[in-house]
Formats: structure tokens, sequence, C-alpha cells
């Protein structure tokens, strides 16, 4: 008869040890809760005072509307260097464009000026670019310096 006793108490202090943990639990669901709660930040419930703003301008004012002049913005334009040629060979640009040369031969080529150091590429292995802004008006004639027949001229206007 002692031995079902001594169950009696394991199984209490099972019990007990079963609810202390579930309080535990609990308590820190409403601590983590809380907490998160104060952390958020407030949102009002209610605009502040607009009469600080200043108010729109009447509608029988007219605010004529502002003209942008899309032919003047800044292009990039590519060229192709392909079957021993530039492509386009010419091409008449802006000021503050940009041109990329890009070498689709496997062969090796270059971009350099016929006269002046404006264009002045590296070697262009293939797949390669090569890109420069022209800033003052002019014509650019250049060259491949490793094939003196491939030519191009761009005209800056």
């Amino acid at each position: 008869m002692g031995g079902g006793n001594n169950q009696n108490k394991v199984v209490k202090k099972g019990n007990s040890l079963v609810i202390t943990i579930a309080v535990l639990v609990v308590l820190a669901i409403i601590v983590v809760a809380g907490s998160t709660y104060f952390l958020q930040p407030q949102i009002l419930t209610s605009l502040p005072s607009t009469s600080a703003q200043t108010n729109p301008a009447p509608s029988n004012q007219h605010t004529p509307p502002v003209k942008v002049d899309v032919s003047q913005e800044v292009q990039t334009y590519n060229i192709q260097i392909k079957n021993f040629a530039f492509s386009p060979q010419t091409l008449s640009i802006r000021v503050g464009d940009t041109v990329v040369w890009t070498n689709y031969d496997i062969t090796s080529h270059t971009i350099t000026s016929d006269v002046g150091n404006e264009l002045a590429s590296n070697v262009l292995l293939q797949g390669s670019p090569f890109s420069h802004t022209f800033t003052v008006p002019g014509v650019y004639n250049y060259h491949c310096s490793v094939h003196s027949s491939m030519t191009g001229a761009i005209t800056v206007q």
C-alpha cells in the first residue's frame, strides 16, 4: 500500500511543475506583448492644424506649364565594331552626348583620333566597350590603329 502513496506524490509534483511552466509561459507572453506595445510608434488620432500652411492659389489664377525641350536631353549613341567596320561610320550628335563603341569582332580594335588625343581607347577585345562624352563642338575623325582602313567620324553640334 505504501507504493501507491508515492505514486500520488510524484503525480502531484508533476502537475505542479506543468502548472508552474504554464504560468511562466503566460507571464512571458504578457511581458513580450506589453513591451511590443510600448515600443511601437504612437499613431496620431487627429491631424495637426494646417493654419500655418500656405493656402493654394485661388482657381482664377493660372500658372503656366513648364515646357521641357526633350530634344535637348543628353543622349547615348551606340556604334558597333563589326566585320572590320564602324557602324554607323558617321554620326551627328550634340555637345554632352556620349558615344559607346562595342567590339563584336573576334579581332582586337581601337578607337584612335586622327588628330590629337580626344579619342584614345585601349585595345578592345571582343565584347569590350569604349565610351566617350563629347563636350566641345567639332568634327572628330577616328580610326582603328590596328586596322588603318577602319575609319569613322563624329560630328558634334
